[in-house]
Formats: structure tokens, C-alpha cells, sequence
């Protein structure tokens, strides 16, 4: 059975241990910044405007479920600790560090949301890369793995790991 914790609206599967994600919250955070784009900053949780107070999409999902001060969370360092209650992600995880990256646009929001919503992982975003830069095979966006070597094993240079070049 699927137990609900109506303060948080969150989904938790006790026999697996299983946080789901909160598509419901999500959706209205993207529906709040699509409504009022002035108050959409993503580099921000929350920041005074003339129009009100700007946040981002994870800053939007906490004044959603009633986080309202959420400057006081940042500042006791809990807003790492609401993460997984309020949208049911690890604060760590790559889908997380993936939809809450400040570079984010409105498109982007809604591409990983819907990804998100559909039960798919997001680590390796709309291009392929991880957020260290790597694709799921390991590679960079240069053809070289985490050492700086290629598919056949070699450098740049020519060199393999040993030393030797490619003649």
C-alpha cells in the first residue's frame, strides 16, 4: 500500500524505501513561473522584488507546500533537509542537482519535469552529459573519458596509458 503524507503530499512505498516524485507540486511551480514569469529567478530560493518575491523552481515548490519564510530554512541549512519531504528527491541526487541547476530556463523546467513525471532519471539531461560532463558511457563532449583517454585508448597526444604512441 502507498501511504500519503498529506502535510507534504508525498508519496512513500514502506516496503521499498521509495520516495516519488512530487509531479503534483512540480506542475504548479511551472504553472506559478509560466503565470508570473517577473517572479521566476533561478539563481535565487527567494529574493525581494517590486513585483514580490522572486524564486526559483525548487524555491516556488517550497512556497507551494507552505514553506513560506524560506530564507529562515536557508539560513538554519535546512533546505537541504526538506528536499526529499517536499519534492521527493535526495538534495544530492543527479535528477535534483539536474532540475535545480541556476541555468535553467522555463523550457528546461518543463522538459525535466516531464521526463521526472514519467518515471525516467534526468542525470543525463537534454544533451546526453552528466553534470560532471559525462556522457553513460563516461566520455566527454570531446570523445575522452575521465583519464583524458578515447574509445581506442589514446590521448590527444597519440599516447596510450603506457606511454606508447598509436605508429
Amino acid at each position: 500500500a502507498i501511504i500519503l503524507n498529506t502535510k507534504f503530499n508525498l508519496r512513500f512505498i514502506p516496503h521499498r524505501n521509495i520516495m516519488k516524485f512530487n509531479t503534483e507540486l512540480s506542475q504548479r511551480a511551472i504553472d506559478q513561473i509560466e503565470t508570473h514569469p517577473e517572479l521566476f529567478d533561478q539563481n535565487s530560493w527567494g529574493k525581494e522584488t517590486i513585483c514580490g518575491t522572486a524564486h526559483c523552481w525548487y524555491g516556488w515548490c517550497l512556497a507551494l507546500a507552505g514553506y513560506d519564510d524560506i530564507r529562515t530554512y536557508q539560513d538554519n541549512g535546512q533546505l537541504r533537509d526538506l528536499a526529499p519531504n517536499v519534492i521527493g528527491m535526495d538534495w544530492d541526487s543527479p535528477s535534483f542537482v539536474r532540475i535545480s541547476d541556476p541555468d535553467n530556463t522555463l523550457d528546461d523546467l518543463k522538459y525535466y519535469h516531464d521526463k521526472l513525471a514519467m518515471g525516467e532519471s534526468i542525470e543525463y539531461g537534454k544533451f546526453g552529459f552528466n553534470t560532471k560532463g559525462f556522457d553513460r558511457y563516461g566520455y566527454d563532449s570531446d570523445g575522452l573519458d575521465n583519464d583524458g583517454y578515447g574509445e581506442y585508448g589514446y590521448n590527444r597526444s597519440g599516447f596510450d596509458k603506457s606511454g606508447y604512441d598509436e605508429s
